[in-house]
């Protein structure tokens, strides 16, 4: 039996705002994928002034499938996913509330596992 590995990584280092409360992402899932793992740090954000902020995981049918929110003391977006099926999938992270003239920062990686599928010639 084949061990899982990592099949697609990408980072993800953006700046949310100024007024633009929206980030998003857009990442391929191949054949032979079983989950996604995505881990997001934010820094300088209070959300006493912003509210929320909420990372969603799309599938390849644009359906949220999983998601996290953020709250004032955590340092952590993480979305985790199983039974994945292959196309486009994505991200988005959002901010509840205004940002104005503001911005936030927002780092991590998108990680999609499975078993490689071999190809023969």
């Amino acid at each position: 039996m084949k061990k899982q590995e990592l099949l697609y990584s990408e980072s993800v280092n953006e700046d949310i705002g100024p007024h633009n409360e929206k980030y998003r992402q857009d990442f391929p899932v191949e054949v032979g994928a079983s989950n996604i793992e995505v881990r997001l740090r934010i820094d300088e954000f209070d959300s006493d002034d912003y509210g929320k902020i909420r990372l969603t995981l799309y599938d390849n049918n644009n359906r949220p499938v999983a998601n996290d929110t953020f709250y004032q003391l955590e340092k952590y977006l993480n979305v985790k996913y199983e039974n994945v099926s292959p196309g486009d999938w994505h991200i988005i992270v959002s901010v509840e509330k205004e940002l104005g003239s503001n911005s936030i920062n927002v780092g991590g990686n998108i990680n999609v596992f499975g078993r490689a599928v071999n190809s023969t010639v």
